[in-house]
């Protein structure tokens, strides 16, 4: 049973990702190489405090694991496997050029969502919303296809995002950046359904894992209806806390612009 809605990605990924700039930061393409630098985000237990399971990294490997992961296994639009779309966050003015972070889209299926984390000594600086707003935007102006028998229909395609509610900081950057509520599951739900029973926790565990990466990216939608050359009017205009439409016309764009 999956709690998140299918939504079938018209987006082609491209096979080499080309940078982002933003005011203050270079987002690169994520590789495992920088490893090193999300264990020492995933390692501390603040950060892991808003994770499931709320255990940090004891090992470099469960890092390499998670930037290995952000490899789509499903096909994007071209029929292509194998592609990312998550990059690493550096600041643009810091000559070692150091990884305080990393922001993207986690999967394909069962629809887009985006993941993002930021290095605790960065936190209260604006980083991850800007961060989130540049791998938006960029996601909004990919290259899009119909599929067979099928009518390109923006105006239905919606992008995730998932968050702990007691997360207040993070909560902030999904409203700044123009998400609103859309579903809210208790994970604790769960661990009542299973209960102690050795082999029924492994199974719970198991789901347990599936409501962070699943269900809990339902908490936050923004919906995009419009022809991708407007998306920078776009996003100015749908800055809002609740769940949003974006014009679809260009005589809407300048109105509402």
């Amino acid at each position: 049973m999956s709690f998140y809605p299918n939504q079938t990605t018209p987006v082609i990924i491209p096979a080499d990702l080309e940078p982002i700039h933003t005011s203050r930061l270079y987002l690169r393409p994520l590789t495992v190489a920088d490893a090193a630098a999300i264990f020492e985000i995933r390692r501390r237990q603040d950060v892991a405090d808003w994770l499931w399971p709320r255990v940090p990294h004891k090992d470099i490997s469960e890092s390499e694991a998670i930037i290995t992961k952000k490899t789509f296994t499903t096909p994007d639009a071209s029929g292509a496997v194998g592609r990312k779309f998550f990059f690493a966050i550096i600041q643009s003015e810091d000559p070692s050029q150091r990884v305080i972070g990393a922001a993207g889209i986690n999967a394909l299926s069962p629809a887009p969502s985006v993941g993002y984390n930021i290095h605790p000594g960065f936190w209260g600086k604006g980083y991850a919303t800007e961060a989130v707003a540049g791998i938006i935007d960029a996601w909004w102006k990919l290259d899009r296809m119909g599929f067979e028998g099928t009518v390109l229909d923006l105006k239905k395609e919606k992008l995730f995002a998932a968050c702990n509610r007691a997360n207040i900081g993070s909560m902030k950057v999904l409203q700044r950046t123009g998400f609103g509520i859309y579903h809210e599951q208790k994970l604790a739900e769960m661990v009542m359904e299973y209960g102690t029973d050795p082999s029924r926790d492994l199974r719970a565990m198991h789901n347990m894992e599936l409501l962070r990466e699943i269900v809990l990216r339902d908490m936050a939608s923004s919906t995009f209806n419009t022809p991708l050359q407007h998306n920078q009017k776009i996003r100015a205009a749908t800055i809002q806390i609740v769940g949003v439409q974006a014009p679809t016309s260009c005589e809407a764009c300048k109105t509402n612009c």
